[in-house]
């Protein structure tokens, strides 16, 4: 599966600028410790991003010629991927900019986007039949009620109480009379969303900005560190748990924030890497920047990281990484087009 993906990645760069630059994304995306773990043990991601980047490729290169067909094979793809991952159903406007991308005359980009709905709708609805039947609740999944439950509710509130988010986690279970154990039963969702809602609306510019600055680690997350959790994880090894550095950031300790990035050297090296490739992927997106399908790998990236929000970890920047590797990769051949063009 991840093979077949990093082929689909390089496909993506031959319709962007060239196979060199799918080839390199397919690579860096090969190399980093976060796919190996992915696909040994969490087969859920590594499925996903298949669909993903699978119905992408269907949809960004879509021409007039028999259009309807690679139309209704992407948006099929992407309903898959929606039953794979429930967090699918807010990727939505992913699955719009590859079709806003394509080559299309834009209201043969509208007919192709209103197509795509309807099938996702049509695929997707006897789920939510099922669950309205058996639970009384006409939704897809928990996600989204179990992500603001025990991520963003009590971590907002930990940083602004200066408590635990053990205790947040219980001061919110002892609020909606729903235990812990049972956030994931799809029947207490409204109650979690509509008490974790009143909450984080009560504070709305303060929790948009903690909500913001803590999706941060979306992209600077540790893939070593991530790797070595999880070994030790599988091998029954005790896990010492560790305050983020992000939560130093939140709380304007600038001190302690640049301690902790500094630290430990592999880290730092990592990051350093890391911000490399990043600054490669924005060189690479000014080169391009009057390409359509340049800014829909950007917009993918930035919509993905604000989706995390404070669960935002390099687990969940594994599908965004694709579109900044081949960002990666564009600024990468550039550069060296650059180079070699000043030399003598």
């Amino acid at each position: 599966m991840l093979f077949a993906t990093t082929v689909i990645i390089r496909r993506i760069g031959s319709v962007f600028v060239s196979s060199t630059v799918g080839e390199i994304a397919a690579v860096l995306l090969l190399i980093n410790p976060v796919t190996f773990v992915l696909t040994l043990m969490i087969f859920t991601d590594t499925l996903f991003l298949f669909l993903l980047l699978f119905g992408f490729y269907l949809a960004v290169s879509v021409r007039k010629e028999k259009m309807w067909p690679r139309i209704l094979a992407a948006s099929t793809l992407f309903a898959a991927a929606i039953y794979v991952r429930p967090m699918g159903i807010f990727a939505l406007p992913i699955f719009m900019a590859p079709f806003l991308a394509s080559s299309l005359v834009l209201k043969d980009k509208l007919k192709s986007i209103a197509l795509m709905i309807l099938v996702i709708a049509v695929l997707i609805s006897p789920w939510f039949v099922r669950n309205y039947m058996v639970a009384g609740v006409a939704d897809l999944s928990s996600f989204k009620s179990v992500n603001l439950a025990y991520y963003s509710v009590p971590m907002f509130l930990a940083h602004i109480n200066n408590t635990s988010e053990e205790q947040e986690r219980a001061s919110f279970q002892k609020l909606t009379g729903v235990p812990s154990s049972e956030w994931r039963d799809i029947k207490h969702s409204k109650t979690l969303n509509d008490a974790a809602s009143k909450i984080l609306l009560s504070r709305p510019f303060s929790y948009l900005f903690y909500h913001v600055v803590t999706s941060a680690p979306f992209l600077f997350s540790s893939s070593i560190d991530y790797l070595i959790n999880d070994y030790k994880g599988a091998m029954g090894i005790e896990l010492r748990p560790r305050r983020g550095v992000i939560n130093d950031l939140v709380s304007g300790d600038w001190r302690t924030f640049f301690k902790g990035i500094v630290e430990v050297w592999w880290k730092l090296a990592e990051r350093i890497v890391l911000l490399v490739l990043y600054a490669f992927a924005a060189f690479g997106l000014w080169k391009y920047r009057r390409s359509l399908v340049a800014w829909s790998f950007a917009c993918i990236a930035l919509y993905l990281m604000l989706l995390a929000g404070p669960a935002a970890s390099v687990r969940y920047a594994l599908q965004a990484w694709p579109f900044i590797f081949l960002l990666s990769g564009v600024g990468m051949v550039s550069f060296r087009k650059l180079i070699k063009k000043d030399l003598p």
